[in-house]
């Protein structure tokens, strides 16, 4: 909502509602991605990146933020891990990736279809 003001007359705008999806600049998301993506629903997905043995957690979050579901993972290497959704089903649409580090934390928007 916006105000402007003179004297003592004061008029406001309505509320306006956006949705922020420019997420990429979380963290240094250049490093991390997603493949495949769009990811198959009920499938395990993948993340290429760096330093995946500093990794503490990494949950799915609804394009609103919400939390979906945790994700299970195994480091393949320290480029490459394997994700598994504790969820197995989920709805298709869009997600973010939460990913957790040590010392950092990066968040990756991903698609989910079947």
């Amino acid at each position: 909502m916006v105000s402007a003001s003179e004297g003592q007359c004061v008029k406001y705008s309505n509320d306006v509602s956006y949705l922020v999806s420019g997420i990429d600049r979380v963290g240094d998301n250049s490093e991390l991605s997603i493949y495949p993506n769009p990811v198959n629903n009920g499938g395990h997905f993948y993340l290429s990146g760096k330093d995946f043995s500093k990794v503490t957690k990494v949950v799915i979050l609804s394009d609103k933020g919400d939390l979906i579901s945790n994700c299970n993972y195994q480091i393949i290497n320290d480029s490459n891990m394997e994700l598994i959704p504790s969820t197995k089903k989920l709805s298709n649409g869009f997600y973010l990736l939460f990913i957790q580090f040590e010392d950092r934390v990066n968040v990756k928007k991903f698609i989910l279809k079947d």
